[in-house]
């Protein structure tokens, strides 16, 4: 039967993903970025046919449209009630 992989790709680790054809999830599990490691993983399926798909997208660290760390400033708690 047929297997499908996928690869979750980010900065320090992978996400590895294989189903069959019928969408049983064979393998699933997340791995830091060695290539030993994801050639390991796709070998136990013998995979005998890739395919690649990437792009590169700009980090960009924002929430509600501003740059998260920008302009923090500590709260002070209110007075009696120890909350911020």
């Amino acid at each position: 039967m047929k297997t499908y992989a996928g690869i979750d790709l980010h900065s320090s680790n992978n996400y590895i993903g294989v189903i069959n054809a019928k969408d049983k999830r064979l393998y699933s599990k997340r791995h830091d970025n060695r290539i030993e490691d994801v050639l390991k993983v796709l070998g136990k399926f013998k995979a005998g046919n890739y395919s690649s798909y990437s792009r590169c997208v700009e980090s960009k660290k924002t929430s509600n449209g501003k740059k998260k760390g920008e302009n923090k400033k500590k709260r002070k708690p209110v007075s009696g009630l120890g909350i911020c």
